[in-house]
C-alpha cells in the first residue's frame, strides 16, 4: 500500500504543484522542451559505484522531435562519509544536422550533509570537451547547489530545488568564449518509490548567456528524472 498522504501533505504539494505551473504558463508561450535523464548506479564494492545516465531531450519545436541525447558513464569512489568522487565520459549525439556532436571527460566532487531537515548537496565539476570542428579543447567549469526537504506527514515526497551555473574556461573557435554561459534553476518533488528507485519531475528554466549586443534567452523545460540504486 502506498503512502498516506495528511491533508497538510496534500495542500503542501497541491500548492506546490500549482505555483510551477503558474510559472511555467507565464513564462512561455510555446511548448516547453522535455528531458528524461535516466540514471543507473550499481555498487560493485564498499566505496565504490559504477554509474551511467542516458538523457534523451525533445525541442519545443512544433514537430516535438527529439534533439539529443546524453550518455554519461562514470566511476564514482566515496572516501568518506557524505563524499563523492566521479570521473566520467560524456557523449551527446545532436540531431540537428547544423550543430556538432560533443564529447567529453568530466570530474567533479559531490558533498552531501543534513541541515535543518534539509538535506543539502553542492557539487564542482570540471569538463574537457572535446567538440566537432572546434579548434582545440574547451574548459569548462560546472557549480551545482542542490536541497530536498520531506514534505510532512507525506512519507517517500520531497520538495527539490537547484541551481547550476555553466563557466567556460578558457576561449576556443567553434566551441565557447570565456565567462557564465549559462545558469540553470530547478523546481519539483521527488517520489521514492522504493529503496532503490526515485522519480524526480519538476520545471527547469535555462538562463542562456549571449555575448555581444544580443539579450540573453530564456528557454523553459519539463523534466522527469528517474535514479535506480543497487
Amino acid at each position: 500500500m502506498g503512502p498516506h498522504l495528511s491533508r497538510q501533505a496534500r495542500v503542501t504539494f497541491l500548492v506546490f504543484v500549482l505555483v510551477l505551473l503558474a510559472g511555467v504558463t507565464a513564462a512561455y508561450a510555446e511548448p516547453p522542451q522535455f528531458w528524461l535523464p535516466v540514471s543507473v548506479g550499481v555498487k560493485v564494492a564498499p566505496k565504490w559505484t559504477l554509474a551511467v545516465q542516458v538523457e534523451p531531450r525533445w525541442d519545443s519545436g512544433g514537430d516535438r522531435e527529439m534533439d539529443r541525447v546524453l550518455f554519461r558513464p562514470a566511476a564514482v569512489c566515496e572516501p568518506l562519509s557524505g563524499l563523492t568522487i566521479w570521473a566520467g565520459y560524456g557523449y551527446t549525439e545532436v540531431r540537428a544536422e547544423r550543430l556538432p556532436d560533443d564529447q567529453l571527460l568530466w570530474q567533479q566532487v559531490v558533498y552531501t550533509f543534513k541541515a535543518g531537515g534539509w538535506t543539502l548537496a553542492p557539487r564542482v565539476r570540471v569538463e574537457e570537451r572535446f567538440i566537432e570542428r572546434a579548434d582545440g579543447v574547451a574548459w569548462r567549469l560546472r557549480t551545482h547547489f542542490r536541497a530536498m526537504h520531506p514534505l510532512p506527514h507525506a512519507t517517500g515526497w520531497s520538495v527539490v530545488a537547484w541551481h547550476e551555473s555553466f563557466i567556460p574556461m578558457n576561449s576556443v573557435i567553434g566551441a565557447q568564449s570565456g565567462g557564465f554561459s549559462q545558469g540553470r534553476f530547478f523546481a519539483g518533488v521527488q517520489r521514492r518509490i522504493d529503496s532503490h528507485v526515485t522519480v524526480e519531475p519538476g520545471y527547469l528554466a535555462l538562463l542562456n548567456h549571449r555575448p555581444g549586443p544580443l539579450p540573453d534567452e530564456w528557454e523553459h523545460v519539463v523534466s522527469v528524472g528517474i535514479q535506480v540504486r543497487f
